[in-house]
């Protein structure tokens, strides 16, 4: 959303809002913002501010981008004072580390698992349901009403 406004307490803005159902909301609005730069030129003492939920993501970010490290500083902390011993730390860390690792090949094997029980995948099921030529199929025995296979 972009606003107008003046320095004064009894301002006016103009507020301009849009969704992004397909792209991913903070490389749009950057997009927007160089555009707007680039092809608008404001008179003396217009402003403009991109406010909302990419603002709310950039205070969100520059939070966390304070606050895990410090996590991370006072696990370390806690992790050296149990074990004593910096290599232990540094194991443990590396777990935590590796540990969504573990839960994408979780997921995988799961859904191989489910497209066994299913007896092929959903990309096969959609194309198994589609009509084609005869001279593409490679199971004779059920047909389409135009004369044409169904592999």
């Amino acid at each position: 959303m972009a606003r107008r406004r003046s320095i004064g307490s009894h301002s006016r803005y103009v507020a301009i809002k849009y969704s992004v159902p397909v792209r991913d909301l903070g490389s749009t609005v950057e997009e927007a913002m160089s555009k707007v730069t680039r092809q608008v030129k404001l008179p003396t003492g217009y402003h403009i501010d991109w406010a909302g939920e990419y603002e709310s993501q950039k205070r969100s970010s520059k939070r966390l981008m304070i606050v895990l490290p410090v996590t991370i500083l006072v696990i370390c902390l806690i992790l050296y004072t149990m074990f004593q011993d910096f290599k232990w730390v540094m194991l443990i860390l590396a777990n935590v580390a590796m540990a969504p690792i573990g839960g994408l090949v979780a997921l995988f094997d799961h859904a191989y698992a489910l497209q066994r029980f299913l007896g092929g995948g959903l990309f096969w099921r959609y194309s198994a349901s589609r009509c084609r030529p005869a001279s593409s199929c490679w199971s004779t025995s059920t047909s389409c009403a135009r004369g044409a296979k169904r592999s």
